[in-house]
């Protein structure tokens, strides 16, 4: 799922009040899941520049006491904040309950949703190389196998993961 939403053609949405507040939900699971960042889920659901332009622009209006610019950028802000709200309480408990269920297959559905998502960066090194050389090959190895040790370092040390 991960891999298919981070391709080229990428999530072009409109900035409705309905998917603002569902991207506010959405990108606050991040808190939540392991792995995953929220501005990363916004930009996936093109709505980063979007939501943190009105968060500019409602402090820039507060600050100049614009109240035009304070109610047009802040319905942007309440509506993903009350998103977000919801988000986090809905994901906690949506993840608690199929940690408990479903274990393995919960973590693997989250290891799978990690690894998809690494297609992005991915896609933006290669786009952002000038020459693919065994360099930089080399050092996208090294990369992914410090990211690896990590994760089976910290997998070591908590016993209660699995």
């Amino acid at each position: 799922m991960a891999f298919l939403l981070t391709g080229d053609g990428g999530v072009s949405l409109a900035h409705s009040p309905v998917i603002l507040f569902v991207s506010g939900a959405i990108a606050v699971s991040a808190m939540v899941l392991p792995g995953i960042s929220g501005s990363f889920l916004l930009l996936i659901l093109d709505q980063y520049e979007f939501v943190f332009g009105s968060l500019a622009a409602l402090v820039d209006g507060l600050q100049a006491l614009k109240p035009g610019e304070i109610v047009q950028h802040g319905a942007v802000v309440v509506t993903f904040g009350a998103g977000a709200f919801v988000g986090v309480l809905t994901t906690a408990r949506v993840v608690e309950a199929a940690l408990r269920r479903a274990r393995a297959v919960t973590l693997t559905f989250l290891i799978g949703l990690m690894l998809g998502a690494l297609r992005l960066p991915y896609t933006r090194i290669l786009s952002a190389t000038p020459e693919f050389t065994d360099k930089v090959l080399l050092a996208l190895i090294a990369a992914g196998g410090l990211g690896a040790a990590g994760v089976l370092i910290v997998y070591r040390v908590s016993a209660d993961v699995v």
